[in-house]
């Protein structure tokens, strides 16, 4: 998983060794996936943590033009495997635009 995210970070111009650092990584994922990185802290929350889970993985697909469909299956579901394909495809970054 981390040569995965690392990866998908170098992808999105984001430090490559940011992974290997706790809380960070999610913190940078959050800014990856178009969200505010604070956000992350809503995954110390039981429950919730679930539904912001997958919401960011929808949103992290799409910054890589994935569907809603692929993103939940290869990152919800099996995530190290769609992590892996983020990583290692030649799926560019777009940077989501703030509305």
């Amino acid at each position: 998983m981390i040569v995965a995210l690392w990866k998908i970070f170098q992808k999105a111009g984001e430090p490559g060794w940011a992974p290997v650092i706790p809380f960070y990584n999610t913190f940078t994922l959050f800014k990856i996936a178009g969200l505010n990185p604070w956000l992350f802290l809503l995954l110390l929350i039981p429950f919730v943590n679930i539904v912001v889970g997958i919401w960011v993985a929808l949103k992290l697909g799409a910054t890589f033009g994935k569907s809603g469909v692929w993103s939940f299956f290869l990152l919800v579901v099996f995530s190290v495997i769609g992590f892996l394909i983020l990583g290692f495809s030649s799926d560019s970054y777009r940077k989501p635009t703030t509305v």
